[in-house]
């Protein structure tokens, strides 16, 4: 289960501290390798639970998938507290002096300690990797937590992700407001790698890197794990590490089933989704994406590639669980 999963974490994490990155690389070979597609499956089927009394949800929220919706529907839970660590409540812990957050999503001590004392019913959501959640949802005894995210069909958060950066109103985003979304993807791998620090051929997307995790990013940027074994780490924490997995594309169909997962959002309800119908821009920029030149572009970009087959698993894992959500009422 999770608990598999996270002891095997702190395992990659006691090798690496004493090992060095080529034994650590070939042991995540062989952890990788023990669970295959059929066992990935059969491992979202023996840990789904009908209406799974959890203490704690945890979302973790990739860009440009319909957090904000996500946002208003569990802050209308009154039975939870809702703690979003994101931009709203790094504002609120800079009155207490060094208690900001950084900006690689880590969380300093005094964050943990806020959340920890607040006791159990409480979802933790925001841009932050996985193993996050484990400091401030598992952080009492008894207090059980429940991982959920949201994946976006991948041309679809391309011409999302064109249309975010062309309308910030940065200097340093200027050259967006005039750029292609074919350029957009061109670039797209030198930028990511620029992000995490490593050279454009290791280029993953930065929220690849949330679902990979805080230990899978550190030894991927030191070079103890190889682009194929972080893919292969990310797509197995899909399997084992979250309870409900939903694209946007059926967004509802998510909601129905964290409602049929977990008895604490049993009341959750999406009145409007914030993710707004298509611009003339995005249109054009879909156009554009899927046009041969766009083809092609996506075709040559390694972080578009992995969003695909990221994707791909998704929508595998989301099927599966909403079978199971059905069986849940018979």
């Amino acid at each position: 289960g999770a608990g598999m999963s996270h002891g095997w974490t702190a395992l990659l994490l006691l090798l690496a501290a004493a090992l060095g990155p080529g034994t650590v690389a070939r042991n995540a070979s062989r952890g990788l390798a023990e669970l295959d597609d059929a066992g990935l499956m059969a491992h979202v089927e023996s840990s789904w639970r009908c209406h799974g009394d959890v203490r704690n949800i945890g979302f973790i929220h990739l860009p440009k998938t319909a957090g904000g919706s996500l946002h208003d529907a569990f802050r209308a839970v009154h039975t939870l507290r809702y703690v979003h660590y994101g931009a709203d409540f790094n504002q609120k812990l800079k009155i207490r002096a060094g208690c900001n957050a950084s900006e690689d999503t880590e969380l300093k001590p005094c964050v943990v300690n806020d959340i920890k004392h607040a006791g159990s019913g409480v979802i933790f959501g925001g841009h932050v990797r996985l193993g996050t959640e484990h400091l401030v949802l598992d952080g009492a005894a008894g207090r059980t937590a429940g991982l959920v995210t949201v994946l976006r069909e991948p041309v679809s958060w391309l011409v999302s992700r064109h249309s975010y950066l062309s309308n910030v109103n940065s200097p340093a985003f200027a050259k967006f407001k005039t750029m292609s979304c074919i350029e957009m993807v061109r670039q797209l791998d030198g930028e990511q790698a620029k992000k995490l620090g490593v050279r454009p051929e290791k280029a993953m997307t930065t929220w690849m890197m949330q679902l990979c995790g805080h230990l899978c990013a550190k030894l991927y940027r030191d070079g103890a794990l190889s682009t194929e074994q972080a893919m292969s780490m990310v797509v197995r924490n899909l399997y084992t590490r979250f309870g409900v997995v939903g694209t946007l594309e059926a967004f509802g169909d998510f909601v129905d089933l964290l409602r049929a997962r977990y008895q604490p959002l049993r009341s959750v309800r999406v009145t409007a989704s914030k993710h707004k119908s298509s611009s003339s821009a995005k249109s054009k920029c879909k156009e554009e994406l899927q046009s041969a030149a766009g083809r092609e572009a996506i075709e040559r970009s390694q972080s578009a590639k992995q969003l695909q087959v990221v994707y791909a698993h998704a929508e595998r894992i989301f099927e599966r669980q909403k079978q199971l959500a059905r069986e849940c009422t018979r």
